[in-house]
């Protein structure tokens, strides 16, 4: 039998996919020792080409993991996964990054690793835990200057006067909240419903609506500096902002109207850079898409628990409805990763 050195055999296994190092644990002690360590994981999520990327699909109270690359209607690209909370009800996803999914499930929010399990409880801060404060924007982001993972929420007193709006952010790796400094943000939410952050460029992004100029804007939060700074929308009257929804397409912050419409950023914080795409023909009321997928085509969610998939002139190829659900469903896009949680302490 020929025995490969080790240096040989770590470059194999780094090139693997999440779910086969996950397997492999199980080979032998040392292996599982290696395949374990914090630097093996950030190793191979540095690895472009070892990266997959999967749906998590949330609909009555099931969660599962979706492989988007795959025909919607191919059950065996379908994993049922177990969830660390009781689901009874609803259980919104507020943030993806690096492997990590953020829910809001008040007073506290979850982080949670779908590949590995792993799982943190983070408390509300004492500013947003209030009954009569309103959380409405909330995110989670990589500061890769301290190699860290935070969560960023943003409030306000339902009683209060507009301008009072508090941004907050937790350390994972300190365990504590941190407020951002300024007496208050010109930012309420533009919707009725909370609002999860779009990860672009270092900084995390969300509309929102400003009454000291009666404007939606968009703006953001810079992960290593710890500020807020507003990305120009487009210059123009063709877009309807207030039925628009933000996020990133193709590695590209996007202004996606629920009718079909796409208006895409090719130069990020360039006004003049928004491109608007050609409108697809969509088979239902509502549509928001949520990633593309390796050859290009255009993956959405309907305002049921439906996915759609759409080619590059905008033709659908695919509609399935998975599950019935009154509330609809819950999708996100992750990356398989083995990153581990930092361990904070209160």
């Amino acid at each position: 039998m020929v025995h490969l050195p080790d240096e040989v055999i770590v470059e194999i296994l780094l090139r693997l996919p999440v779910k086969s190092l996950l397997r492999f644990r199980s080979v032998s002690k040392p292996w599982l020792s290696l395949i374990s360590d914090p630097q093996f994981a950030k190793s191979h999520f540095e690895l472009a080409y070892a990266r997959t990327y999967r749906l998590i699909y949330i609909a009555a109270s099931r969660v599962y993991s979706i492989d988007h690359e795959a025909s919607f209607h191919d059950d065996s690209a379908i994993v049922r996964l177990d969830f660390p909370l009781e689901l009874n009800f609803w259980l919104p996803i507020m943030g993806s990054c690096r492997g990590l999914l953020l829910f809001d499930n008040y007073p506290s929010l979850l982080v949670w690793n779908p590949s590995t399990g792993a799982h943190k409880e983070v408390p509300c801060s004492a500013i947003a835990a209030p009954y009569d404060v309103f959380p409405f924007l909330f995110g989670l982001g990589y500061d890769p200057s301290t190699d860290d993972y935070l969560i960023v929420i943003a409030s306000y007193d339902l009683e209060g006067e507009y301008g009072e709006t508090h941004f907050e952010f937790f350390s994972l790796k300190t365990h504590c909240w941190k407020n951002l400094e300024g007496d208050g943000f010109p930012y309420i939410n533009h919707m009725d419903d909370t609002r999860a952050g779009s990860l672009i460029n270092g900084a995390i992004h969300w509309l929102a609506f400003r009454p000291d100029v009666s404007q939606i804007v968009i703006v953001g939060f810079d992960l290593i500096e710890k500020n807020l700074m507003e990305v120009p929308l487009p210059d123009t009257d063709d877009i309807y902002i207030d039925d628009c929804h933000l996020v990133v397409l193709g590695g590209f912050l996007c202004l996606c109207d629920t009718d079909g419409s796409t208006w895409v950023m090719k130069e990020y914080g360039v006004r003049s850079s928004w491109t608007k795409l050609d409108k697809v023909d969509i088979p239902t009321s509502y549509y928001l898409p949520i990633c593309h997928t390796k050859c290009g085509h255009t993956v959405g969610e309907d305002s049921v628990s439906g996915l759609l998939k759409f080619n590059h002139n905008g033709e659908l190829l695919e509609h399935r409805e998975f599950f019935v659900d009154p509330y609809g469903c819950q999708v996100a896009l992750y990356t398989e990763s083995l990153l581990t949680l930092p361990i904070g302490e209160p």
